[in-house]
């Protein structure tokens, strides 16, 4: 009669999940990308505010001072 048999006879798994150096990596990416995402939106937004772009129309953007209007701004004042 062999009892130690008994105990080891289930089956082993590996453990499952991202270790090491592959899971710096993932967080490192994963922050990459959310920093990049940020910027990106700071960036819009500042263009949008130095542009002067005003929403028309739903959808629509127009700039408040088109070089056109610009130019013939400055024809008419001299």
């Amino acid at each position: 009669m062999d009892l130690t048999s008994g105990l080891c006879s289930g089956q082993v798994y590996p453990a499952v999940g991202i270790y090491g150096w592959r899971k710096r990596c993932l967080y490192f990416f994963i922050l990459l990308l959310l920093v990049t995402m940020i910027v990106n939106l700071a960036l819009t937004i500042w263009i949008l505010k130095v542009m002067n772009f005003t929403p028309v129309r739903g959808f629509c953007l127009k700039t408040c001072c088109s070089p056109r209007a610009y130019y013939l701004q400055q024809i008419g004042n001299l």
